[in-house]
């Protein structure tokens, strides 16, 4: 994987191993609900920015529940048959990923199916909500080292 401006690294983020860089920020799009050791992933991915540097996640997330396999729901529009997992976080897990040492600067809730969850009734226009109580399926972290 390669990139002209940026630095792209392309490992196992569970298995960190001997690598300690530093950087000002560090993105993770899109990757998290795939990952069954989420927590070391966390861990690992917060080892990297600078102080000060940022650390920005995007992933499937409900509020008030979370859910190890959304693929595995009846109601799952697709993936069913899909060789990985597709997890769902929600507040418990962005909780525990603060106290592994970083201060959630910035949050934002996106809905993008009409369903209660991710990947569930119909696929929408990408709307942004303003509160946990609105329907959300997407949540974009960013954290902030310290």
């Amino acid at each position: 994987m390669v990139n002209r401006r940026w630095t792209v690294l392309d490992f196992d983020i569970t298995k960190l191993g001997e690598f300690h860089g530093r950087f000002d920020a560090v993105t993770c799009i899109s990757v998290m609900e795939h990952i069954a050791d989420h927590e070391t992933a966390v861990r690992n991915m917060l080892q990297l920015p600078a102080p000060g540097g940022l650390l920005i996640i995007s992933t499937p997330y409900n509020h008030r529940k979370h859910c190890p396999n959304v693929y595995k729901r009846p109601d799952a529009l697709y993936g069913r048959d899909d060789p990985y997992i597709c997890r769902f976080h929600s507040a418990k897990e962005i909780e525990r990923w603060q106290q592994l040492g970083e201060r959630l600067k910035r949050r934002e809730l996106w809905r993008l199916f009409s369903g209660p969850v991710w990947a569930t009734g119909n696929r929408i226009a990408w709307e942004r909500t303003q509160s946990d109580h609105e329907p959300h399926q997407l949540g974009c972290f960013e954290f902030e080292k310290v």
